[in-house]
Parts: C-alpha cells; sequence; structure tokens
C-alpha cells in the first residue's frame, strides 16, 4: 500500500513545494485573511488547509507552512504555544480536505471497496466544518487577546503575482481529473509529477534545475521512508492478528465491554485509535486500526464507510493528542515552545475534530450520502453552529482560556 498509494502522492507533494507552487497556497490563504483580526493565524488554518491534501502527513505540513505562518502569529502577538497549536491542529486536518485528501484516503477505498469520489465527496462536509470551527477559534482568541488588525504590506499580497504564478497549481486539476476519470493513483500521480515539471519550465524561477531535481528527490525520500517503514511494520502486525485472530477478539473485546452500547462502543473505538496512532503517520495509523477496530463498530450496526471514516479521523488526531504528538512537536520546534503546552492547546482549538467522527454514526447526513439535499444542509448548518457557539461560550466565559 505504501508503494502503491503512499508513495506517488508524497513525491507529488514534495515537487509542488520544490517549485513554488505551495507558497502560492499561502499567498493566497494569507490575502483571503490579512485584512483580518488575527489575519496571520487565519492565514495559517487555509493555508494549511490547502497544502495538507498534498503533503500527505501533518508532520511535513507543519514543517512546510509553519516557517511561513507562525513567525507571522508571533509578530502580530500569538504567544510561541498559541501559535504552534493553530499550524499544528491545522495542519492535521489538513489531510482529510477534498479535492486530493491524503494518503490514507485512498488506501481506506482499498480497505472498503469504494470509489475515491465517493470517500471524497463524504469527507467533504466535516472538513469544512472543522475548518469553519477552527477558523472561529482562531478569531475569538484574537478578539479576546486585543490582537490589532494587520495591514502592513507584509499581510497583504498581490492577486496579480498570485495569477501569473497560478500555473504551478495545474498538476492538481491533472491528479484529480485523472482520479475521477477511473485512472489508478500511480498513474494519476505520474502525470501530476510530469505536469508539474513541465510547468516549472514557464518562468525561470521555479524551473527544475538539476540541483533542485536532488533536492526533491531528497525531501521526497525523507517523506516517504517514514511512511514505508511504518506501513511495514504495521502489516507485520497485521499479519500476526490475522494469523491468530486476535483482531476478531479485539472487535468481541470492544463490544463485550461496551455492553452493546454504541456510544461507549465510539469512546473506547477513539481512545484505541488514539493510542495505537501514537507516533505513527496517518497512513500507517489508519492501516493499523482500521483492522483491529474498524469491524467492532460495523458489528454494532454502524455502515462500513461510516465506521472507517471514524477509526481514520480519529487516528489522525493522535498527531495532536499528548503525550506523543508529532505534529505539537514538530510546531515546537519552529514556535520555540513548550511541546506538552502546544499539544494540550492544540485538542482544545481541535474540539471540532474530536467531535466531528460521532456525526458520521449519528447523523449520517453529514456524509451527504443516500440522503436528501435538505437533510445535508440541515446537518450542515447545525453542525457548524453548534461547534462555533460551544467555542463562544468557552471564550466569552470568566475563566482565563489558557488556564482552565
Amino acid at each position: 500500500m505504501s508503494a502503491t498509494f503512499v508513495t506517488g502522492v508524497v513525491v507529488l507533494g514534495a515537487l509542488l513545494e520544490k517549485t513554488g507552487a505551495g507558497q502560492v497556497l499561502m499567498d493566497v490563504a494569507t490575502a483571503l485573511t490579512g485584512r483580518m483580526r488575527g489575519g496571520p493565524a487565519k492565514a495559517a488554518v487555509v493555508g494549511s488547509s490547502l497544502m495538507g491534501m498534498i503533503s500527505g502527513t501533518a508532520v511535513a505540513n507543519v514543517l512546510t507552512t509553519g516557517p511561513i505562518s507562525i513567525p507571522l502569529m508571533r509578530k502580530s502577538g500569538y504567544r510561541n504555544e498559541v501559535a504552534g497549536a493553530i499550524e499544528a491542529v491545522a495542519s492535521t486536518g489538513g489531510q482529510l480536505m477534498p479535492p486530493v485528501m491524503g494518503a490514507a484516503a485512498f488506501i481506506m477505498a482499498e480497505f472498503t471497496n469504494t470509489s475515491y469520489l465517493t470517500i471524497a465527496k463524504a469527507a467533504f462536509l466535516p472538513a469544512v466544518i472543522f475548518y469553519a470551527v477552527l477558523l472561529a477559534m482562531v478569531h475569538f482568541e484574537a478578539v479576546k487577546q486585543r490582537l490589532p488588525l494587520l495591514r502592513d504590506a507584509e499581510t497583504m499580497t498581490d492577486w496579480r503575482s498570485i495569477a501569473r504564478r497560478s500555473y504551478l497549481l495545474l498538476p492538481l486539476p491533472v491528479f484529480v481529473s485523472m482520479l475521477l476519470h477511473g485512472y489508478s493513483i500511480m498513474l494519476s500521480s505520474f502525470w501530476a509529477i510530469t505536469a508539474s515539471v513541465l510547468v516549472s519550465y514557464l518562468d525561470r524561477a521555479s524551473a527544475m534545475t538539476p540541483s533542485r531535481v536532488i533536492e526533491t528527490c531528497r525531501a521526497a525520500a525523507s517523506a516517504v521512508i517514514p511512511v514505508a517503514l511504518a506501513c511495514a511494520a504495521a502489516g507485520v502486525i497485521i499479519g500476526i492478528i490475522t494469523l491468530t485472530g486476535a483482531g476478531l477478539k479485539f472487535s468481541s473485546l470492544v463490544v463485550m465491554l461496551s455492553g452493546g452500547s454504541l456510544p461507549l462502543a465510539l469512546v473506547l473505538t477513539m481512545l484505541t485509535c488514539l493510542i495505537l496512532g501514537m507516533g505513527l503517520p496517518t497512513a500507517a495509523a489508519y492501516i493499523l486500526v482500521a483492522t483491529l477496530v474498524a469491524p467492532a463498530l460495523v458489528d454494532l450496526g454502524v455502515s462500513l464507510l461510516a465506521a472507517h471514516l471514524f477509526v481514520l479521523y480519529s487516528a489522525m488526531l493522535s498527531s495532536i493528542t499528548p503525550p506523543v504528538a508529532l505534529a505539537a512537536y514538530a510546531a515546537a520546534s519552529i514556535s520555540n515552545g513548550n511541546p506538552l503546552k502546544i499539544a494540550v492547546l492544540a485538542c482544545q482549538f481541535g474540539m471540532a475534530a474530536f467531535a466531528v467522527p460521532y456525526f458520521f454514526v449519528y447523523d449520517p447526513a453529514i456524509l451527504a450520502l443516500d440522503v436528501t439535499w435538505v437533510q445535508i444542509v440541515l446537518s450542515f448548518v447545525t453542525a457548524i453552529a453548534g461547534g462555533i457557539c460551544a467555542r463562544a461560550c468557552c471564550a466569552l466565559s470568566d475563566l482565563d482560556f489558557h488556564e482552565a
């Protein structure tokens, strides 16, 4: 799976970063949010959502967008830990942002025998809810800290400059369109990579010179090797689980401990995913937890796609959950903040991400599958309103947000 699904997407992400496409996405995010209160933080949220779908992992996303967004946030008045936490949680959620999503989405398509388009369609509204609530949380934090509006040149972006460099983003529609027309992940990645190399020569500043090719290969290898090793280790574990029948026993154990109660089973499943996913890239974590815990939810009547999306979101959140929060540690290396404090704050900012998986089970309309448009809109609006209201109550309370 790492060879079929992960490698091509990761190489494409490394190439887009080296050609400057990642900077174009960040410039778009900055241009959209520069005149807003807490603009740099909102730019980090928007930029990370765009970069996360091609970077493959939360850590890679932090290390790509963090050096740009975190210094801007610190300069605008955010504390080191807050700036790192916002970047960590925004980078984590980017892996599930359609149309590209992360490598784990393609693995899910293989596991569930479901088309990529169906998975992208189901993940779209939850991703929008996650980032809408996160933007609201960032705004409330900026208002509470009385951060000034930034209108200097460093937070503004020239749209004409962005338009001139927009050709660097051409590989993304090539990749998505080929997937939608039924081509394999490997072939779609190949032609997207080819398109990225070709369009880079339209400008000397982005041209893939021999030195840049070597740098891209090095960056891609550095990103692929940890994921491939983790997937290999997960494969050994899955082989043992399959041969010994431990997977069925584990599923039976979850059902037994929950006493047949679906709410309790969901909580136990999320805790299991957070523990098993510690220190693993999302793709490897999903492979492991999907084998162990997804069958337990299916046994309790949850649909196959909802069960796998539940465990995927839960495994993804291990990137910001203490004590092993890889995205938080990566953000700490840039913000010079305390990694544990960053992880705790990231969980607070990402509270919507911990709630969204439960929507898959109790409100399937949020997946936009086999329901009417009225049900979809009602579920979508109420989910966002609930998340924003919950955060507003916390922000406007008498308790200090950081000490609570």
